[in-house]
């Protein structure tokens, strides 16, 4: 059964969105292997500042197949301050392991090594350098009152009318704070305000949902924030949770010329969900990735659904991302955008993307901000864009009339006034599946060189939804081909 993604939230039309990865490689050899084994670092990356107990994630293969067995070290230097230690095997031949940083001490210099084995006894090592351990959070004086929060630990309490308020000290460097409430088959709502109690009326956020409330609210502020619970109906018993995450930079990009922002939102803050957009982003990053992409992947709440995450998809994430990305990017390089989510438009050309914040007229992508992002991309930055939102189709003439024009080749999913769909038999958005899964990998077997003009015009051949929900390509130079490989 195939699901339009989009849907009415006040006078918004739901549509799609996007995710990203990052990685970046640094490998060299110190044994020599009887077979080839390739790999990079998918997180931490070359010259992040790690805090706390950081996943390390590995992706390693050996000839295309299962390493032998991967095991991981830390080093300052020549000194080992953590031995080898045995990696565990993950989906998609990644290697993982759990390192508590706080056994260390706090200082630059560190670096990972891995050794990949492709038989018992020869391996390759790989490197993931110049990280940083910072763990010197400290946080305010712990605000007044009984009813303080300490983050990631729930507390318990009852309402049968009115409200109660708590209090949590947020320090600096904070990226975002996640209040989740529980309340049973009552219905209570959640408000949070910097600095003094909220109102009903005066608050800097809200919860205000059927049931109990989750609510991300980005960049708090350093201070004592105050959280009221507030009674719409019925009592009883709840349960509240806020999490502070401290904010790291993004590790800088690399170095190799290929590079992909990959968005995709299954499960938004405020508007409903989708099924999977997460998986449209997953299939990308384990298609590109591979080709020698450097890779940044941001999505929704649920991390684990993803091969890697690096942030929440809100509006001002993955603009920020792509800004920064042109800031980089050079001349003959090349670059991926790729998004699935909801996404909504006027219906005569006027488009946007919903990301995951998108509420109101927050968290909108619109078509002439996307453009105005591309075309901070310098002439010769070969940059490929597949859309697969409703409405998607108004952002192709604005990307057309770009002066880089030449060197943009965009799909989308449909026209500037139709939908796309998430397509529960084939577990991708529809147009994602067309495109990538059925026709690059399905039909023309993956190949790296293989053009995305090519690609387009076999997927569009056998794409079964037409009029306003047929897919659409917008190519500013149709005298030269468009590769990945």
């Amino acid at each position: 059964m195939n699901i339009r993604k989009c849907v009415m939230y006040g006078t918004i039309l739901g549509i799609m969105a996007l995710s990203i990865l990052a990685a970046i490689p640094v490998a060299a050899s110190d044994s020599p292997v009887t077979r080839a084994v390739t790999g990079n670092f998918v997180n931490p990356t070359a010259g992040a500042t790690v805090s706390g107990t950081v996943a390390v994630d590995f992706y390693g293969v050996n000839n295309g197949a299962k390493l032998y067995k991967a095991n991981v070290a830390v080093y300052l230097g020549s000194s080992a301050k953590v031995s080898y230690k045995t990696m565990t095997f993950a989906s998609g031949n990644h290697w993982t392991y759990n390192w508590d940083t706080t056994a260390q001490a706090d200082g630059t210099g560190y670096e990972l090594r891995v050794r990949a084995y492709s038989t018992k006894s020869k391996y390759t090592t790989f490197y993931c350098s110049s990280l940083v351990i910072d763990n010197a959070v400290t946080p305010p004086p712990p605000p007044p009152g009984d009813n303080v929060l300490t983050s990631g630990v729930p507390v318990s309490s009852s309402l049968s009318s009115g409200s109660e308020m708590w209090t949590i000290a947020v320090p600096a460097n904070i990226a975002t704070m996640d209040s989740v409430l529980t309340c049973g088959s009552a219905d209570f709502d959640l408000y949070g305000r910097l600095g003094a109690e909220p109102t009903l009326t005066v608050y800097d956020w809200r919860g205000y949902t059927s049931g109990g409330e989750e609510v991300t609210y980005d960049l708090p502020g350093t201070g004592t924030w105050y959280i009221m619970v507030q009674v719409y109906s019925g009592s009883g018993a709840y349960q509240l949770t806020v999490t502070l995450t401290v904010s790291t930079p993004p590790a800088p990009w690399g170095t190799g010329g290929k590079y992909a922002i990959i968005v995709g939102i299954s499960d938004y803050s405020a508007i409903n969900d989708l099924s999977f957009c997460d998986e449209d982003a997953t299939d990308f990053y384990n298609k590109i990735y591979p080709m020698g992409y450097e890779c940044r992947v941001y999505g929704d709440g649920h991390t684990a659904d993803y091969p890697r995450h690096d942030g929440k998809a809100t509006e001002a994430i993955v603009r920020g991302a792509i800004q920064g990305l042109a800031a980089h990017a050079v001349a003959g390089d090349t670059v991926v955008f790729v998004t699935s989510g909801h996404g909504s438009g006027d219906g005569n050309g006027e488009s946007y993307l919903c990301m995951w914040d998108c509420s109101g007229s927050a968290g909108c992508y619109y078509d002439h901000e996307l453009a105005a992002d591309i075309g901070l991309f310098a002439a010769g930055v070969n940059v490929f864009i597949l859309i697969d939102h409703c409405y998607s189709g108004g952002m192709g003439p604005e990307l057309m009339a770009l002066g880089n024009k030449a060197y943009i080749y965009c799909t989308t999913t449909c026209t500037a006034d139709g939908y796309g769909y998430d397509d529960s038999a084939h577990s991708n958005g529809a147009w994602t599946y067309e495109f990538l899964e059925k026709t690059w990998i399905g039909f023309y077997g993956g190949a790296v060189h293989t053009a995305m003009e090519t690609i387009y015009t076999k997927a569009a051949s056998t794409y079964p939804h037409t009029g306003g929900d047929a897919c659409m390509a917008f190519d500013g130079n149709t005298g030269a081909s468009f590769y990945l490989g």
